[in-house]
């Protein structure tokens, strides 16, 4: 085996994300939907509006679809999207074991109809997977756009509600028994509002999980004291990645540049632990670091098969955030290109091992 390109390390008997990932290797991505399906129509049982949306929910630019809902999300609400959005989901399963990380299973015991939120639920299979592992509990998830699956892939215990968090969530004081969030910072601009928001639905004992942010890193040193080191100096990159792969250090200051101009906050994986320390309404908050390989350098078959989800994943990346980044900064498409190429050289590279790590956390309302 010679060579460093993603084709050179493919092995002629396993699949990667070069492939259609609808292939039955994938085994449980069965979800996948060919691009030419369109988002699903609001109408079902399990989807309701909210009266806070008044705009219909996509808009169309460059060849892609958008939410028209607001101006926050910049990110694209198409099938490619929602494909890509699905494999990152089940990369980080796969690599976590479960869905969370947090005792989910201890806040569901007891009476049935415990209610769980999922904000920003994207293509609603977070909610899905575990309202189908926990059957006695109704399991809602709340999103800009309705991107979520038909009635007929959806458990009766779910639902889901087109609304902008925002604005407010749409629940009583003390209601909701499990809050979960996740990777909400390509469209909240006000972190300490939602918190607010959260603190005032969560019942007094009620479990909040969330991640927001990762921070990549490339090469064999896995110093977990120096990477916290790092990321406590609010960098989403390392100068370890800077080294090894500068095209994907390069790609993700750029994008955080564009994050900054847009209102948003790239440093939201570390400033929101601390949000909700100042809010008052929790107790502690117990970190968790999850690594993901970018692509199958692993040697370890569980590591190997999350780094091919993560590239599938991380590959579609840059045209992802090609108008985030060429609208934000009023950048040059040829000039975005360039950034694009040099990143997706570095992820092709599998000597250079990139990694991103994603802290996540839970915390309990109203304890000590």
């Amino acid at each position: 085996m010679t060579g460093s390109g993603y084709d050179q390390y493919h092995d002629d008997d396993d699949d990667t994300p070069s492939f259609d990932p609808r292939s039955s290797s994938y085994g449980d991505l069965n979800f996948l939907r060919r691009p030419d399906t369109p988002p699903r129509s609001p109408t079902g049982s399990s989807f309701t509006f909210t009266s806070s949306m008044h705009t219909a929910p996509f808009r169309e630019d460059g060849g892609r679809l958008y939410n028209a809902a607001q101006d926050d999300y910049s990110l694209p609400a198409d099938m490619q999207e929602i494909n890509r959005l699905n494999i990152q989901h089940v990369a980080y399963r796969k690599r976590v074991g479960q869905n969370y990380i947090g005792p989910v299973d201890e806040h569901l015991q007891g009476q049935p109809g415990k209610k769980v939120l999922d904000i920003g639920c994207g293509t609603g299979l977070w909610a899905i997977e575990v309202g189908r592992a926990f059957p006695q509990a109704e399991f809602i998830g709340i999103d800009l756009v309705p991107i979520q699956p038909n009635d007929d892939e959806v458990p009766e215990n779910v639902s889901f509600v087109q609304d902008d968090v925002t604005k407010g969530l749409p629940y009583p004081d003390d209601s909701i028994d499990i809050v979960h969030a996740r990777l909400l910072v390509a469209g909240i601009r006000d972190f300490p509002a939602l918190v607010r928001e959260i603190a005032r639905v969560l019942k007094p004992g009620g479990l909040y999980m969330f991640i927001e942010g990762g921070f990549l890193d490339a090469g064999d040193r896995r110093d977990l004291d120096q990477i916290k080191a790092d990321m406590a100096r609010q960098q989403n990159t390392s100068e370890n990645l800077w080294r090894l792969a500068p095209g994907v250090a390069a790609w993700v200051e750029l994008t955080s540049k564009a994050f900054t101009k847009r209102g948003l906050d790239p440093q939201a994986g570390f400033n929101v632990p601390e949000t909700v320390r100042k809010n008052g309404s929790f107790g502690k908050i117990h970190t968790t670091l999850v690594d993901l390989p970018m692509s199958p350098w692993s040697t370890e078959p569980t590591m190997r098969q999350v780094g091919k989800l993560m590239y599938a994943d991380g590959s579609q990346m840059p045209e992802a955030s090609k108008l985030l980044v060429i609208d934000g900064l009023n950048m040059n498409p040829n000039e975005y290109a360039e950034y694009s190429a040099r990143f997706m050289a570095d992820l092709n590279d599998l000597r250079k091992k990139i990694v991103i790590m994603f802290p996540a956390h839970f915390t309990i309302k109203g304890a000590s």
